[in-house]
């Protein structure tokens, strides 16, 4: 298989995570750039057609070097029996529009699954992929990181400058783009800054290129940090031990930070969980396993206990949220019980449900309580299968390997953490974040598919 097939991958991920991190259901707010400066301003996110439109070229690219090998597995077949359902749920969607785009996500979402399996679990090296997903994750550190410390200061200088200017000192045009953005109002007596927009900015949690979205950006990092760390380590072996171990500190201490940046509590209990797990079933040294232990007790002492005390006495509020977004899809289920509502439109049905002082929401934040809302029993059934065909695999490779460093035991841990987190998040319907897990997990599927892949990084 030629290298430019995994480089090609490497860089579709590396786009994608620099690009399309919005919600799919969000898509129509996302204008494509009109200038040059545009074009190279990081946060200036792509309609969600122009990744897919990548990802149609990639798989054209992949298809004289797809191998299916022995994959009659229902673990291989179940994505598919899944985005087939969705097509026929797509009968009875409330929103034909928002069903439509979100289908179109789902079929790059599975293409990449297949992908993954059937292509690049072949190959005996996948350095030039790793390279991708190591350059896309360090831009959303470098990112996430600027938004700290400069950009959400010099935002809220902006807004406060343009505010007690009377809204005068900006053209018509960014006000418009503005107020489709949904960071200002337009009402009787003039513009005003959007309640959620103000909420987000006083927050002060990161979301790098995730449109405003911190537990998602939480959920990328769970994901990437495992499988990055070790191809990170193995890429700089060949330079010695110190410098080795000081990228992949830098790389640790850097991730951790951000993951505290965002807020997110589930992602942090879960990396500390995983944490826990590799400390105590890893083939490690003692001191290792040791410092590992030293390690997740600090940062449990610093920032997890001090974030979730803070949470409780605030009143828990994202939790009573989303209590309220899970009761409207269990109501739309129990209402469509077959067919669902339609891929997508949980916020449509959650329009109609929710109380009036409820704040409003497009995505259930549970992937797989959308599944139910928006595609009935039988939807939810299949991407269940789906998700536990994959888990299994993981779960598999994680037991028979047992070693850190090798590439597969990192996809392995990270895709785990990352469904895990669907539990209460909906980085599904954020392309960036499920093409690229989708990706990794048809990667772990087709590791059991074909001839071993044990070592292909480094």
């Amino acid at each position: 298989m030629p290298p430019s097939v995994p480089a090609l991958g490497g860089l579709l991920v590396f786009l994608l995570l620099l690009k399309s991190g919005h919600a799919v259901v969000l898509d129509h707010l996302v204008k494509p750039p009109q200038s040059l400066t545009e074009w190279l301003t990081v946060e200036q996110a792509w309609p969600v057609v122009w990744g897919q439109w990548a990802v149609a070229v990639w798989a054209v690219f992949c298809l004289r070097h797809i191998r299916i090998g022995k994959g009659w597995h229902w673990t291989i077949w179940a994505p598919a029996g899944w985005l087939i359902w969705q097509f026929i749920s797509a009968a009875g969607s409330v929103s034909p529009k928002l069903t439509a785009v979100t289908l179109q996500h789902f079929c790059c979402c599975v293409a990449c699954f297949y992908l993954g399996c059937w292509v690049l679990a072949r190959c005996r090296n996948l350095n030039l992929f790793a390279l991708g997903l190591i350059a896309g994750l360090f831009a959303l550190l470098v990112i996430g990181m600027d938004q700290h410390f400069w950009q959400f200061k010099a935002t809220r200088e902006l807004m406060q400058n343009i505010v007690s200017g009377g809204w005068k000192e900006i053209a018509a045009s960014e006000l418009a783009d503005m107020e489709q953005s949904g960071m200002i109002l337009k009402t009787a007596s003039g513009y005003s800054i959007a309640p959620g927009f103000a909420k987000r900015m006083a927050s002060n949690r990161i979301f790098a290129t995730f449109g405003g979205y911190a537990n998602v950006f939480a959920g990328a990092l769970l994901l990437l940090v495992p499988v990055v760390t070790i191809s990170l380590w193995q890429l700089m072996a060949r330079h010695g031990a110190l410098l080795s171990r000081l990228t992949v500190g830098t790389l640790i201490a850097s991730s951790s930070v951000c993951l505290y940046w965002t807020g997110s509590k589930a992602a942090m209990l879960i990396a500390v969980a995983l944490g826990l797990w590799m400390a105590f079933t890893a083939s490690i040294s003692k001191p290792v396993r040791v410092g590992i232990l030293m390690g997740l007790a600090s940062l449990v002492a610093i920032f997890v206990v001090p974030t979730l005390l803070k949470y409780n006495s605030t009143g828990a509020k994202s939790a009573i949220a989303r209590v309220s977004y899970w009761k409207s899809a269990i109501a739309t289920f129990q209402e469509h019980p077959v067919l669902g509502s339609g891929p997508g439109t949980f916020g449509v049905m959650y329009a109609k449900n929710k109380n009036p002082d409820d704040e409003m929401a497009k995505l259930t934040h549970n992937d797989f309580l959308q599944q139910a809302s928006d595609s009935g029993a039988i939807g939810l059934c299949l991407y269940l299968a789906a998700v536990f065909g994959v888990l299994r695999s993981c779960v598999s490779r994680i037991r028979v390997l047992s070693q850190p460093k090798d590439i597969a035991w990192a996809i392995s841990l990270g895709a785990l953490a990352w469904f895990t987190h669907g539990l209460v998040e909906f980085a599904l319907y954020v392309p960036s974040a499920g093409i690229t897990t989708w990706l990794l997990a048809g990667i772990i599927v087709g590791f059991g598919n074909h001839v071993d892949t044990k070592s292909v990084i480094g």
